[in-house]
């Protein structure tokens, strides 16, 4: 029977494959879910992106890794079956294993702090201002004592040996060509990296500070050949993690020189696994050193933690704040204690759950819907303040626009800003008006007009936001809000200290 009697519709022909599928793409290279068709089974088809049309140098990287990866032999590396060339197109075949986007496995369950982390010259296209971003997130995914491990290349701190380097990588491809007895040689691939503008190499000792400056510990480069280096870091060994973790202990960030303690609770039930939640402890002590005076003294308020939410030990903090993951362990211990901030003026953030429960405790205890509730706990409820978004925004980053008269636009300085978000639910659209009675207003909205913040005027600070504003941390930047936050809550701590 001929090929094409048994031809899937809608495949493309290339050689012996039909190609069924892309399932992969990336800067140089584009793999398709394939069907062989001589012996009936499928295949994943990997090819040059650009085609005919590539370089000679995108060609000569392409073979090599392909003869890389064809020396690999593991039961978790998929196997290389043939490489070749077809239509003037390079291109190899390997083993086709069924299996979701890495991607979408992350937005639909997160992955966990891991042990380790291993980079393999995969970083040096980035900036060293996106290589930092990356070592911040990088730590707060890593278990406590856990290890980065990277493998790439960087330049030396003397500018004079650039040249040197260079020569030696090009030398040491001469030698191992010699001993390989190679037809196409390599030699020019050592100018062809150094003319490539997407390589952004920058000074070895400027990465190890990076990585020190991102809260790695044990920062040591272990291998070095020319242009070539191996460094890793470690991350802090259970110091603020294991703190944060136990629901009587506190965590304190001391600062040079500091005179007085800025006590800052968090309201919610602490998860290593909640990126937020690491995010936060580092939001704070990064905002921390704008205010030399002050030593930051951060405890965790279990949602169920009776005592830890009681007016006595509540009104002894210089700020507040509702964090993410719900459901909480009680929403009564979180509305009790987000009421508690609104009634005694104490300064309060509530970001992403902290702003849905925001809704729910001012919608109770002043606007009289005592049973105002949300649909993640109570799907079924007759007053739902809080309902699931119609497009979920996790691991998602929007533009909000910024009233004109309230704090959030003094804070911001703008009119419009992009936030992150990792969240399923929020402010039910046809109570929305409800919210604008005169102290207490929607303060920013997305291009659709929901509901993204809202404010509480005549208190010292009241802000909630459906977006994280502490994840800017893990790029290392302190976000406007909470920057703002610390200063009402260092004002707090100021008129305390002073009555003292």
């Amino acid at each position: 029977m001929p090929d094409s009697a048994n031809q899937t519709p809608n495949a493309r022909c290339f050689g012996d494959s039909e190609l069924l599928e892309e399932i992969a793409r990336g800067g140089m290279g584009i793999i398709f879910k394939a069907r062989q068709k001589k012996l009936n089974r499928l295949v994943a088809v990997k090819m040059i992106l650009a085609g005919e049309f590539a370089s000679r140098e995108q060609a000569l990287r392409f073979r090599a890794e392909v003869e890389a990866a064809a020396r690999l032999q593991h039961p978790n590396i998929v196997g290389i079956h043939e490489t070749g060339e077809q239509e003037g197109q390079p291109y190899f075949s390997m083993d086709y294993v069924e299996g979701g986007n890495l991607a979408a496995l992350v937005r639909e369950k997160p992955l966990g702090l891991q042990d380790v982390f291993v980079s393999s010259l995969a970083i040096h296209h980035l900036t060293q201002a996106e290589r930092t971003a990356l070592f911040f997130r990088l730590k707060d995914q890593l278990t406590p004592g856990g290890w980065f491990l990277n493998i790439d290349c960087s330049l030396p701190d003397e500018s004079v040996f650039i040249d040197w380097q260079y020569e030696l990588w090009r030398e040491w491809i001469l030698e191992t060509e010699k001993h390989r007895h190679r037809t196409d040689s390599l030699q020019d691939a050592p100018d062809q990296a150094r003319r490539n503008p997407d390589n952004k190499l920058s000074r070895l000792s400027t990465q190890l500070n990076a990585l020190r400056r991102a809260g790695f510990e044990n920062v040591d480069c272990l291998y070095r050949n020319g242009i070539f280096s191996v460094y890793c870091g470690r991350a802090p060994a259970a110091a603020v993690l294991e703190a944060v973790q136990t629901t009587h202990d506190t965590v304190t960030l001391p600062t040079s020189g500091s005179r007085h303690t800025l006590g800052i609770g968090l309201i919610g039930d602490y998860h290593a696994e909640v990126t937020a939640h690491r995010a936060i402890v580092r939001s704070l002590e990064l905002a921390s050193t704008e205010f030399g005076e002050y030593r930051l003294h951060i405890q965790w308020l279990p949602t169920d933690a009776r005592d830890l939410l009681s007016p006595g030990h509540m009104i002894g903090f210089d700020g507040l704040w509702c964090v993410p993951a719900s459901p909480y362990a009680s929403m009564d211990g979180a509305l009790r204690a987000i009421q508690f901030a609104r009634t005694q003026q104490v300064p309060f953030l509530g970001t992403c759950a902290g702003f849905q429960h925001t809704l729910i405790e001012y919608a109770r205890n002043v606007l009289g819907l005592i049973n105002a509730d949300h649909e993640e706990t109570r799907p079924k409820g007759d007053q739902l303040v809080i309902s699931r978004l119609t497009c979920p925004l996790v691991e998602e980053q929007g533009h909000i626009v910024v009233r004109e008269d309230t704090l959030l636009r003094r804070i911001y300085g703008r009119a419009s800003r992009t936030e992150t978000y990792h969240c399923n639910f929020g402010l039910t659209r046809a109570l929305e008006a409800m919210f604008e009675d005169g102290r207490f207003c929607i303060s920013a909205r997305d291009s659709a007009g929901r509901v993204h913040a809202v404010e509480l005027a005549g208190h010292p600070f009241f802000v909630a936001t459906l977006f994280q504003p502490e994840r800017s941390a893990l790029q290392g930047e302190v976000h406007p809000i909470i920057r703002a936050f610390l200063s009402a809550a260092v004002a707090r701590g100021s008129d305390a200290f002073g009555k003292r």
